[in-house]
């Protein structure tokens, strides 16, 4: 993993508290507004510890 983006997760887990929580995905998403500047959105998926698996609903 890039070490920073490694930093934000590691940012957001201690800011957020998820001590209790482990990282399942991430992912980035690029959108460009009306005056032309590029936006970046840094997308989690966070899971309590004791969740092996996502259940479907």
């Amino acid at each position: 993993m890039n070490p920073r983006i490694k930093e934000l997760i590691d940012y957001a887990k201690s800011k957020f508290r998820l001590d209790n929580y482990y990282l399942k995905t991430h992912s980035f998403d690029r959108n460009v507004n009306i005056f032309n500047d590029t936006l970046y959105t840094l997308c989690m998926e966070w899971f309590p510890n004791h969740v092996l698996e996502q259940e479907d609903g």
